[in-house]
């Protein structure tokens, strides 16, 4: 049943993964049966032990979602969490948290000083969260709270806000942080990853209120979900050979004819129409 379930999990185990798991139970099945045919040798539990120790050492790798120097979740483990959630239907909530000095901490106390700042950070928010938080690089933390349960990312909210009213210690110098944050909901109010991006990016350049809170709903999605519908549209040309090539002939007054041709390509889509 293992195997098949490996086997027939196309979209969320990768193909090294599914080799990797198929030889654990290779060796353990091996195992058994010479251990059936030979039962001195009691190897049934050597074969299951050297079955999984060939999945923790390559399919169960942590620092390919923690980021070594902070301690924290990466970015990758947290996209591979929403994708699988959305996909199966679940509402999650989501904390954005951006903090916007660390080019003044470069500068002025150096690179060991930001990383120590970003270090208290993570683990401030790691025993918060009990580990839900990830790091996204350039002073930006997301919590990730996959039950529907929006009091307790507001809980989060009102104790980072008390958290930053103090003081931050770094290279024997005290400094008060600036910050802000976005709550939002997927996928009611951001519904794809392109979408996290976008509110990601925009709120980068939007001023926040005295909470130190962004709201999702002053964000225009509109460029968004044009990007997002015209990546639909080519990834479908791709698929079923839509695209088209014109050639816009170039004449010579010279010569007077005709000399070369501009290549120019186009996509005509069944449902949206011509797009040049």
């Amino acid at each position: 049943f293992a195997a098949y379930f490996v086997v027939t999990a196309n979209e969320n185990i990768k193909k090294s993964n599914k080799i990797y798991v198929c030889l654990c139970l290779a060796f353990a099945v091996f195992a058994a049966v010479l251990q059936a045919f030979v039962p001195e040798l009691l190897l049934q539990f050597f074969g299951m032990a050297f079955g999984e120790l060939v999945i923790l050492l390559n399919v169960q790798k942590t620092d390919e979602y923690v980021n070594p120097e902070l301690d924290i979740f990466n970015k990758r483990i947290f996209l591979k969490i929403v994708k699988q959630d959305l996909r199966a239907g679940k509402k999650i909530h989501l904390l954005i948290l951006q903090l916007e000095e660390l080019e003044f901490i470069m500068d002025n106390l150096g690179a060991e000083s930001r990383s120590q700042l970003l270090k208290q950070i993570a683990a401030f928010l790691n025993k918060l969260t009990k580990c839900n938080a990830y790091y996204f690089g350039s002073g930006t933390f997301v919590i990730l709270e996959e039950e529907d349960d929006k009091a307790k990312i507001e809980v989060y909210e009102e104790t980072i806000r008390e958290s930053f009213k103090g003081k931050w210690t770094v290279a024997g110098m005290e400094l008060s942080l600036n910050y802000k944050m976005m709550h939002s909901s997927m996928p009611d109010e951001i519904w794809d990853v392109p979408g996290f991006y976008y509110a990601n990016n925009k709120m980068r350049s939007m001023t926040p209120d005295k909470d130190h809170m962004v709201h999702v709903e002053d964000i225009d999605f509109k460029d968004s979900k044009r990007l997002a519908e015209t990546e639909k549209v080519i990834k479908r040309a791709i698929e079923n050979d839509y695209f088209q090539v014109y050639y816009q002939p170039i004449y010579s007054v010279e010569e007077k004819k005709i000399v070369s041709a501009e290549a120019l390509i186009r996509l005509i889509d069944p449902e949206v129409g011509f797009v040049s």
